[in-house]
C-alpha cells in the first residue's frame, strides 16, 4: 500500500474537525485514465537477459502507468557508493525499466538509510519534475539490491515549457475554486510541475495551501495556462469510523522480535467473517509453505510455520490503527481503507528480503541464517514494509 503522508503537530478541538469534515466531499475535477500500458521489445528482451542471470526474481507489469516493479534475492556488485551502485544497476538494465541509456532527466531525490537503503530517482523534464516519475532502488546494507520499482514516462513532451501565469497567480486561483481568501490561510506555495494528463502531459502549478483553524492541506494542480483546476486533493480527509462489530481473537507474538522479550498473547483485532482466519480489514495474510490457519487458532510456538502468519497480521493491524488513531490520519480507519494488503511469509527459500510483490501484496522471507533470520518475526520489519 503506498500512501503519502503529510504529519501534522497542530491540536485541533473538536469544532475545528467539524468545520474540516464540512470541507471534505469537495469533488475535483477526474484526471483522465492514462493511456494503456505498452510493453516494448525492448523491455521484455531485458526481463528476459535479466531472468537468465537472477531466475529467482519476480516482475510485475502495471496496467494504469508505465511502471514496473521487480523483486527478488539480493543481487548486483557492492563496490561504491548506494548511489553509484543504483545507478549502475538502472544503467545496465535500461532496456528493462524503460530508461534512457544514459539516464537522462533522472536525478536523485534522496537516500533513506535505515537497515537497507533506499534510494529515489525524481524524473525531470527541462529541470522540472514530473509528478509521479519516480524510481526506487532498494539495496541491502552491504549495497545488494533486491526491489526496484517506479515509473518512467517515455515520450514526454510539452506545447509549451514556460508558465503564462504565475505561482502567485495559481495561488489565488485554488483560493478562489475553495472560497478563502490568503488572510485564512497559514501558509501557501506552489512548484512547477509536469502533471501525466491522459494521453499528454501538461505544464502546472502544484499548489498546497495550509487553512488556518482546520485540518488539511489542500493541493491542487493548477494549469500554468490559463489557471484552470486541472485536479486536485486534500492531504488530510476526517471521517467517523467503528470497528466494534468486528471480530476479536488472541494470538500469540513478539511485541518486538525474539531478542527483545518472550512471546506474549495480543488481541488480533479487525478480523473478518467469523475470525478463523488472519483475513481483515486492512491485511489478509498467506503462507507460502503451507495452508494458512482456517480454524482460529492464533496461538503457536515461535518455530510453528503460522507463528509468522500471527506476527503479520498483529503488526501490521496495529500499526494501521496506530497511524489513524494516534498520529491522526483517522481516513486510514475502517471502514474507510481503500487498499487490503497481501502479505506472504515464508517466501523463497532462505530469502534475504521482504517487501512489495505483485500489485497491493508484501513478501517476508525466512532469511538464510547468516544475513537475516525471519523478516517476519520483527515488528519494525513489519511495519515499514506495510
Amino acid at each position: 500500500m503506498k500512501i503519502i503522508l503529510v504529519i501534522l503537530t497542530t491540536s485541533f478541538c473538536l469544532s475545528s474537525q467539524v468545520s474540516a469534515y464540512q470541507q471534505i466531499n469537495k469533488i475535483f475535477p477526474e484526471v483522465p485514465e492514462f493511456k494503456e500500458r505498452e510493453i516494448n521489445k525492448s523491455q521484455i528482451k531485458g526481463w528476459h537477459d535479466f531472468r537468465k542471470e537472477n531466475p529467482k526474481w519476480r516482475i510485475n507489469w502495471r496496467e494504469e502507468s508505465q511502471g514496473l516493479s521487480i523483486l527478488g534475492p539480493p543481487t548486483g556488485f557492492n563496490n561504491g557508493t548506494p548511489q553509484h551502485i543504483a545507478e549502475s544497476f538502472l544503467k545496465n538494465n535500461n532496456g528493462l525499466l524503460g530508461l534512457p541509456e544514459n539516464l537522462e532527466g533522472l536525478e536523485l531525490q534522496k537516500v533513506d538509510k535505515r537497515r537497507a537503503y533506499h534510494l529515489t530517482f525524481q524524473q525531470n523534464h527541462n529541470e522540472i519534475p514530473v509528478e509521479g516519475g519516480l524510481i526506487n532502488v532498494n539495496m541491502t546494507s552491504d549495497g545488494m539490491i533486491y526491489y526496484v520499482e517506479g515509473n518512467y514516462y517515455e515520450n514526454l513532451s510539452l506545447s509549451n515549457s514556460i508558465p503564462t501565469i504565475s505561482s502567485a497567480d495559481a495561488v489565488n486561483y485554488a483560493l478562489n475554486d475553495l472560497g478563502k481568501s490568503i488572510e485564512q490561510m497559514s501558509k501557501s506555495n506552489a512548484e512547477l510541475v509536469v502533471l501525466p494528463y491522459g494521453a499528454e502531459f501538461k505544464l502546472a502549478w502544484k499548489t498546497s495551501i495550509h487553512e488556518k483553524n482546520s485540518i488539511g492541506n489542500w493541493i491542487y494542480y493548477v494549469s500554468s495556462e490559463n489557471g484552470d483546476i486541472l485536479t486536485g486533493y486534500n492531504d488530510y480527509d476526517i471521517f467517523s469510523s467503528s470497528s466494534s462489530s468486528l471480530p476479536t481473537a488472541n494470538g500469540d507474538v513478539y511485541d518486538h522480535h525474539p531478542n527483545a522479550g518472550s512471546i506474549v498473547n495480543r488481541t488480533l483485532t479487525h478480523l473478518s467473517g467469523a475470525g478463523n482466519e488472519l483475513d481483515g480489514s486492512y491485511v489478509k495474510v498467506f503462507n507460502d509453505d503451507t495452508t494458512e490457519i482456517s480454524n482460529g487458532d492464533f496461538t503457536h510456538s515461535p518455530t510453528h510455520t503460522h507463528f509468522d502468519e500471527v506476527m503479520v497480521y498483529y503488526h501490521a493491524t496495529e500499526f494501521q490503527k496506530y497511524m489513524g488513531n494516534e498520529v491522526g490520519y483517522s481516513y486510514l480507519n475502517y471502514p474507510n481503507s481503500l487498499v487490503k494488503v497481501h502479505a506472504n511469509v515464508h517466501y523463497g527459500t532462505d530469502y534475504n528480503g521482504a517487501g512489495a510483490g505483485y500489485g497491493d501484496s508484501l513478501v517476508f522471507g525466512d532469511g538464510d541464517g547468516t544475513l537475516y533470520n525471519s523478516l517476519a518475526k520483527e515488528d519494525v520489519v513489519i511495519a515499514h514494509e506495510y
